[in-house]
């Protein structure tokens, strides 16, 4: 989107636009990493539909399988656990360098 020729000539508005796109308005990671946390979100999401239809199905079952049907939703939680241990370091991670770097150099990859 192009800056309009009016806020560009005024002196104010334009040292304030230059002061609000130095700040960092988020944080940027490369193209792999975005990659890895979007995959750990759609490992974390995509569990609480498969542990509840598990659950649901053993509500059907008897006592016998029923226990079995609900090991494996928990099984099923273990490695959504893990995916949201991974992405909270991750996050961690990022945050931290964002915080690390100097003002001037925010809101760059």
């Amino acid at each position: 989107m192009a800056i309009p020729e009016d806020i560009l000539s005024n002196e104010s508005l334009r040292k304030r636009l230059e002061e609000f796109l130095g700040k960092q308005n988020g944080i940027y990671v490369d193209e792999n990493t975005h990659r890895h946390l979007e995959d750990l979100c759609h490992q974390m999401a995509s569990v609480y539909g498969l542990v509840e239809s598990v659950l649901q199905l053993a509500l059907t079952k008897e006592e016998a399988e029923r226990a079995a049907y609900i090991k494996t939703a928990l099984d099923i939680c273990a490695g959504a656990t893990k995916a949201i241990r991974l992405f909270l370091v991750e996050w961690s991670v990022l945050v931290e360098e964002a915080n690390r770097r100097p003002p001037a150099t925010r809101g760059t990859p």
